[in-house]
């Protein structure tokens, strides 16, 4: 038997001593590839990978020219507005010009706001659009579905020229 006055002091007798234990770090292949994953998210996002992007994309044809202000980045949820701006580049007054938007990709997002309104499905029609004048058409949207969606945006005068820009968002969670 062992003296218990040493127990008295604080101190185990010799056979109740806790075994010497190496500690190490063991990960299995998975993990091995996972943690250094997990790491480098908040890492991405300090450096501004997963925030909110606009982009502007012009394109011109014989009549009419076409400019477009549109998120590229925002979260579930979040609200952001599609800028068109059509310019008549003729030297005629244009007595109707028509703003069609892709019906597949503002079906992506909820309650899209159009000023001026909208008729049909997604088509803003402008009328008596004078030489050099440039008319805007503002479109809220909200996120309502995760990941990338992809669509265009056009402007017509319902002849053979039509100016069509493709669009691309991705959607956060």
């Amino acid at each position: 038997m062992t003296d218990r006055s040493d127990w008295r002091l604080g101190k185990l007798p010799g056979e109740l001593e806790p075994p010497e234990i190496r500690r190490r770090l063991t990960l299995h292949r998975l993990q091995m590839v996972g943690v250094p994953l997990l790491a480098l998210i908040p890492l991405l996002a300090m450096l501004g990978v997963f925030g909110e992007t606009r982009e502007q994309v012009d394109a011109a044809g014989a009549d009419l020219a076409i400019a477009i202000e549109y998120p590229t980045r925002f979260r579930y949820k979040t609200i952001d507005p599609i800028r068109v701006a059509v310019t008549n580049r003729t030297a005629v007054e244009l007595d109707t010009v028509t703003v069609l938007f892709d019906v597949e990709y503002l079906s992506r997002f909820s309650t899209p706001l159009f000023i001026p309104a909208a008729t049909d499905a997604y088509v803003v029609p402008m009328s008596s659009v004078r030489p050099g004048e440039t008319r805007r058409v503002y479109v809220e949207i909200q996120a309502e579905k995760y990941w990338r969606h992809e669509g265009w945006v056009a402007a017509t005068t319902g002849g053979a020229d039509t100016v069509r820009v493709p669009l691309a968002t991705i959607v956060f969670p």
